[in-house]
């Protein structure tokens, strides 16, 4: 889970929270970059949005029955991560990735 807390530096009313399998992070030479619960990221940000899965109606009536998987709306974050921290020593649950 990514939770945004941050936006141009500043702090949103309410955190966001992205599901992981939604946002992508690379570094500046396209090499994944994967978070640990409490890291710190400072990064730029760009959204897309659509539909994902397929509808039930459409798997019923080609007879294959509810899907196991979701449909519907939603947004996937791509990230380009400029600078990343760890949670501070000793800490068990560290500050919320922005």
């Amino acid at each position: 889970m990514l939770i945004v807390t941050h936006v141009n530096s500043r702090q949103l009313p309410t955190p966001v929270a992205y599901e992981r399998e939604l946002v992508h992070s690379v570094d500046r030479q396209e090499h994944e970059v994967r978070g640990s619960d409490g890291d710190t990221w400072e990064m730029r940000g760009y959204e897309s949005c659509g539909f994902l899965g397929q509808p039930d109606d459409y798997t019923k009536e080609l007879g294959l029955g509810v899907p196991q998987q979701r449909y519907g709306f939603a947004s996937e974050l791509h990230l380009i991560v400029t600078k990343s921290s760890p949670p501070p020593a000793g800490s068990t649950s560290g500050p919320p990735v922005e």
